[in-house]
């Protein structure tokens, strides 16, 4: 049964998103504030501009509510699932000014990738962007990380109860550090904090020990560190990481984004003391079990491949896998590198790494490591149930956050989730074979966008075709909240744009 949303239902959700586009009309006046420290006066005047127009709508979106009330679970699924949309639309603004894409639709494109951490790009001339401009799509980076209801949260935008318990799980979240959702939210945006403090001083040691001056090292270490926390990817060089030359640069974003792949639960026990609730989680477990496998298959696939240098192949195809696996994007290998020098066994090895990702209430995207581990406990359960005698009836358990018993309802959640996946994943990779390109980069990128994990062989370009492009979207938009609140903002907009003789029905009735 759907219920149709009223006019009263659509006023407090414009309310609600009118507050979230003043905040990010308040992000962008940091990086106004930087362009100006930097002397980038043309990109200062289209952050003021972008500035103005969104706090404009968003004055006028939050003058549509006129009573006071509380969320109710529909709206909050209205609301996440409609802000990573909207919320893209006006972070598009100051890139679009800039010059750096060759339509609005195209810096939509980057915008939606760096607020779902996807990380893909079709900036026409990264190596020339202003770095205000890499600053705010590192910042859109860090939002979409953290996640923006999350931050809404935190900052008591939405109060307490169950519309912010609604609004945490529509925004793919699970678990809670404290007894509140809110004080929970809090956590999580001081852990990111302190992590992103860290990081940017870790990075930026070698960053100034490779001659950069202290201020192009903060700059620059603030990015790869918000950039890897987050698993996005973007950066300020069309080479990504490869542009520094550094292995220490390398490994740092490879903890920072393991960090981001982590449950962001997990660390209040870690906070507390529990360690060994960290060890025993079913994420933490599975992660290890299929990071170990993806390290022990690309060693066998690139065996025997056109690298003749140990140490370089190692780095190489060792950090291509884990970019994967941990939803990073970064890349340390050239497109014809990866295409044709590693292999199809490794480059097969490096899809698969990019289909699981991290884990639940983390930065990263994809699957996730969570629903695995069900599926691998629920395949365990039916032959311990055909091993066992007839009146036996075996049951297991996970842990996370306690002990925990596998359900059939847990379960079929689990593999539903996983179908949708494949099946964004196949009618990705169909489209892109219908717009002219060879399978195995349409597949490998399709699978980059849908898990959110940024790597690509060159489909998503600038120039790619507009069909693509906004089917690359919608696949980012759909990886990163697990489709429930997209599909329930798409049935209920159905539902109150052409409602059926039923619930007009229903409606005469009340």
């Amino acid at each position: 049964m759907i219920y149709r949303l009223h006019i009263h239902d659509w006023r407090v959700i414009a309310h609600y998103l009118g507050i979230l586009i003043m905040l990010v009309a308040m992000a962008m006046v940091f990086c106004f504030v930087v362009a100006l420290a930097l002397g980038e006066y043309k990109t200062a005047v289209d952050f003021l501009l972008s500035i103005g127009i969104s706090a404009t709508v968003g004055a006028a979106l939050i003058l549509f509510r006129y009573e006071h009330g509380s969320l109710d679970w529909r709206q909050s699924l209205i609301i996440t699932g409609l802000c990573w949309v909207i919320l893209s639309l006006f972070g598009a603004l100051p890139l679009s000014m800039s010059g750096q894409y060759a339509s609005y639709l195209d810096a939509m494109f980057d915008t939606v990738s760096a607020f779902t951490t996807t990380g893909m790009s079709l900036a026409l001339d990264t190596d020339h962007m202003a770095l205000s401009l890499a600053l705010w799509r590192a910042i859109m980076h860090l939002i979409g990380g953290i996640g923006v209801v999350v931050i809404a949260l935190a900052l008591g935008i939405f109060g307490t109860g169950a519309a912010a318990a609604s609004l945490y799980r529509a925004e793919a979240r699970s678990g809670q550090v404290m007894p509140e959702i809110r004080q929970t939210s809090r956590f999580i945006l001081r852990l990111a904090a302190v992590i992103v403090v860290v990081g940017t001083i870790a990075c930026m040691i070698p960053l100034f020990l490779n001659g950069f001056s202290v201020r192009s090292a903060l700059v620059n270490g603030f990015i790869v560190t918000a950039s890897a926390f987050s698993t996005g990817g973007m950066s300020t060089h069309s080479m990504g990481l490869m542009y520094y030359h550094s292995w220490p640069l390398e490994v740092i974003a490879l903890v920072l984004a393991m960090l981001g792949c982590i449950n962001f639960v997990l660390y209040g026990d870690l906070w507390r003391g529990r360690t060994k609730n960290f060890f025993k989680d079913i994420e933490v477990r599975t992660l290890v079990v299929w990071v170990t496998a993806l390290v022990v298959l690309i060693a066998l696939a690139i065996k025997g491949s056109y690298f003749e240098d140990l140490g370089a192949m190692l780095r190489r195809t060792l950090f291509e896998t884990l970019s994967g696996a941990f939803n990073l994007g970064f890349s340390t290998m050239y497109t014809g590198q990866i295409l044709y020098g590693m292999g199809s066994g490794a480059l097969f090895v490096i899809i698969l790494s990019m289909i699981i990702c991290g884990s639940s209430s983390s930065a990263s995207g994809g699957i996730k490591a969570f629903r695995v581990g069900i599926v691998a406990r629920s395949i365990a359960q039916t032959i311990r149930e055909v091993l066992a005698p007839d009146r036996a009836r075996p049951r297991t358990f996970y842990y996370q956050q306690g002990k925990k018993l596998v359900t059939p309802e847990l379960v079929s959640s689990s593999m539903i989730i996983l179908l949708l996946y494949v099946v964004t994943y196949v009618v990705g990779a169909i489209v892109g074979v219908a717009c002219g390109y060879n399978a195995l980069p349409a597949i490998f990128d399709s699978v980059s966008a849908a898990s959110n994990t940024g790597l690509s062989l060159g489909v998503a370009s600038a120039g790619m075709p507009r069909v693509l492009e906004v089917t690359f979207m919608l696949e980012m938009w759909l990886g990163r909240l697990e489709f429930v609140a997209i599909f329930a903002m798409i049935v209920e907009l159905f539902a109150f744009v052409v409602p059926s003789k039923r619930m007009r029905w229903r409606t005469k009735k009340k």
